[in-house]
C-alpha cells in the first residue's frame, strides 16, 4: 500500500472519494463513537437481524441508525440471527461455526431464506438507485 485511506494519520484523510455508498448487514456499530457515525456523509443502507445474539441490535444496527443521518434502515429481518444473513453454509460447517460462537451462532429455526434473498435484492436496488444519481 502506498497511501493511507483511513484514520491512521494525524490528519484523517476521510472522506475517501472512491466510496460513494455502503451497505452493511448486522453492522458492528458499538466500536464507533457517536461523533464518528454522525460524520458519515455518504448513503449507508443497514440490514438488521432482529434475533441477532452476537451483535445485539440496540448496540449495533439501531445505534448506527440513530447516530448517522445519512444511514437508512433498508430492511429488518424478523426472526433472523447473526449468521442468517450469510449465504448458507453446508450443515456440517454451520454446526461447527455455531458451536464455536460464545453467544451461539446457529441458524435461527424457522428463518425463511427467501427473506435473505429479498434483503439482498433490496441492497442491489439501493446501489442501483444511489449510484445512478
Amino acid at each position: 500500500m502506498t497511501e493511507w485511506h483511513g484514520g491512521r494519520e494525524a490528519q484523517d484523510p476521510r472522506p475517501d472519494p472512491r466510496v460513494a455508498a455502503v451497505s452493511a448487514t448486522v453492522p458492528v456499530g458499538a466500536i464507533f463513537t457517536t461523533d464518528s457515525l454522525a460524520a458519515i456523509r455518504i448513503p449507508v443502507a443497514i440490514v438488521s437481524a432482529s434475533r441477532d445474539q452476537n451483535l445485539l441490535p440496540e448496540f449495533h444496527s439501531q445505534r448506527v441508525l440513530k447516530a448517522c443521518g445519512s444511514c437508512l434502515a433498508l430492511d429488518e429481518l424478523r426472526g433472523a440471527g447473526h449468521f442468517d444473513l450469510l449465504a448458507p453454509f453446508p450443515a456440517d460447517i454451520a454446526q461447527r461455526v455455531g458451536a464455536a460462537q460464545a453467544r451461539g451462532g446457529f441458524p435461527e429455526p424457522g428463518f425463511d431464506p427467501a427473506l435473505r434473498q429479498a434483503a439482498f435484492d433490496k441492497i442491489a436496488a439501493f446501489f442501483d438507485r444511489t449510484l445512478r444519481q
